[in-house]
């Protein structure tokens, strides 16, 4: 994980910026945050799900947008039972 701010490379906070800010990740790492696989992270990338910046050829992604896809995935409808009980 990349400790870089919007503030530290653009030297100002604007609106964007302040939405998009926090600690910084590649995507190996991003995708380890959110518990996938690099290739599927690109994919998410690609939809627009995920948003990333480029720093010359470094491409990164603010915490924010990764913390922001894992609050807009559906609930999870977990129910209690006898899991894999004999029959």
């Amino acid at each position: 994980m990349t400790h870089i701010t919007s503030q530290t490379v653009h030297g100002s906070m604007d609106a964007t910026a302040m939405a998009f800010s926090g600690p910084m990740h590649s995507p190996k790492s991003g995708a380890e945050y959110i518990g996938c696989g690099v290739t599927k992270f690109y994919e998410l990338l690609g939809a627009g799900l995920i948003e990333a910046r480029k720093m010359g050829t470094r491409t990164l992604i603010a915490e924010s947008s990764l913390r922001a896809y894992l609050m807009a995935l559906p609930k999870a409808a977990i129910t209690t039972g006898q899991r894999g009980a004999a029959k």
